[in-house]
């Protein structure tokens, strides 16, 4: 059964652009994406797993991109890079955007008939 941790992440950068940096950063770590939940254009929260040894990259990326980690967040995750050890890390992320309004609209495609 993999460890479970919880991350908490702010951004000032464009919702979209974030996302994907967010995205690279975990594919790019060799962490694999399991459930994602967007709110509005106010946060999101992502499930992955990735192995306890590659959480030190998965920092790293993060620290090249807009994403802040809080400073209990990044302490959890290098106690937890630094403690050694084989396994997989599932992880909890939350990432605030704070130029969100709340107020996402989404425009829905007309149905044809």
């Amino acid at each position: 059964m993999a460890e479970r941790i919880h991350l908490q992440g702010v951004t000032k950068g464009a919702r979209h652009l974030i996302i994907e940096a967010a995205r690279e950063a975990i594919t790019d770590a060799g962490g694999w994406i399991v459930d994602f939940r967007l709110f509005s254009n106010l946060a999101l929260s992502l499930i992955f797993e990735l192995e306890r040894d590659r959480l030190s990259q998965l920092l790293d990326r993060f620290a090249q991109t807009a994403i802040y980690l809080t400073d209990e967040s990044r302490d959890v995750a290098q106690r937890l890079a630094t403690r050694g050890g084989a396994g997989d890390v599932r992880i909890l992320f939350n990432l605030t955007f704070q130029e969100g309004d709340g107020d996402l609209r989404i425009p829905v495609p007309a149905i044809p008939g």
